[in-house]
């Protein structure tokens, strides 16, 4: 159900129900959007999906050629090394998105979002952002570029009529499966760290954790519509569980 906010005139939060939904597939509305978080370097991770289960949303045979999309997310690549390292990325980079056209985003194309581990929460907040603005689409997915989706299983999953069109955020969660409760990590030498000040219950909430996330559309129009005042933690998926608390969905 949708939580209610009580705020004042100067911070209201955008509406995230709004009372539309997609109703018209017939009019080219994607059943799915799929992000894949790519390092800049991961040229092989790429390729090897786009030759795999990629290839099923580009091939001429399948539903999901003209239901669904699939992009690679990069965003602006580390300047590290030396010039000629840094051209080299560059360059090759530049060929990769000659060679497979769209697919692959770079940092021009999200918010000049430098790659990184520290950034891969922005990284998909641009993203989702791009779609939203530039397709209608019913679920937005993110993946990791080292896991192995079977797509045709995902798009019946979302054309299932018990799979909610609106209000989802879905994946795998940890505490379910492992029937406890997660700590947060405290090491700040962590990449995972949780700040006692940011989070400071001992354990945390159940989340979805990051190899696979759904998202329905309206989710994803309240990130864009609220990235200016949704501060994100160092963890990604934690992250989106808090604004999926905050979302009230």
């Amino acid at each position: 159900h949708a939580t209610h906010f009580e705020l004042s005139e100067s911070e209201k939060w955008p509406l995230l129900f709004d009372g539309s939904v997609n109703k018209d597939h017939e009019k080219g509305i994607m059943y799915v959007v799929v992000g894949i978080k790519s390092s800049a370097a991961h040229f092989e991770h790429r390729r090897v999906i786009r030759e795999t289960w990629g290839s099923l949303f580009s091939d001429e045979s399948s539903v999901l050629r003209s239901r669904a999309r699939l992009f690679f997310l990069v965003g602006k690549p580390q300047e590290r090394g030396s010039d000629q390292e840094i051209i080299g990325m560059r360059n090759a980079l530049e060929m990769e998105r000659s060679q497979y056209g769209k697919d692959i985003l770079l940092g021009d194309e999200l918010d000049n979002v430098v790659d990184s581990f520290a950034t891969i929460t922005a990284k998909g907040a641009s993203f989702m952002t791009k779609m939203n603005r530039e397709y209608k689409f019913d679920h937005l997915v993110l993946l990791d570029d080292d896991v192995y989706l079977r797509p045709k299983r995902l798009y019946e999953y979302l054309r299932n009529s018990s799979t909610p069109k609106r209000r989802l955020y879905a994946g795998q969660v940890w505490a379910v499966e492992k029937k406890r409760m997660i700590r947060p990590v405290r090491d700040p030498k962590n990449k995972y760290y949780v700040s006692e000040e940011s989070y400071p219950m001992r354990e945390l909430f159940p989340f979805v954790n990051g190899p696979a996330m759904i998202f329905s559309h309206d989710f994803v129009k309240y990130i864009v519509r609220s990235r200016s005042f949704l501060r994100p933690l160092n963890n990604e998926d934690l992250t989106y569980g808090f604004w999926a608390i905050a979302a009230g969905v």
